[in-house]
């Protein structure tokens, strides 16, 4: 719940600004622009890493298990 106020006073901020992806450049010039893909790139690429670690581990704990049964 918390997070939800959170995000809707975030776009309150700037109005109408976030009516798509072609008003960004009305609260950022081209280089910010570049910069918030980039961001959201490497925080992809990171969440991707995260979640192919966790299901690796959690698949050597599963064997650990098996093998001290």
């Amino acid at each position: 719940m918390r997070l939800a106020l959170i995000v809707l006073f975030w776009f309150t901020l700037f109005g109408k600004a976030f009516a798509h992806i072609g008003h960004f450049g009305q609260i950022a010039d081209h280089g910010h622009t570049a910069a918030g893909i980039a961001i959201g790139l490497a925080g992809a690429i990171a969440l991707i890493k995260i979640l192919k670690d966790r299901q690796k581990n959690s698949e050597e704990l599963e064997e650990d298990e098996i093998q001290e049964v």
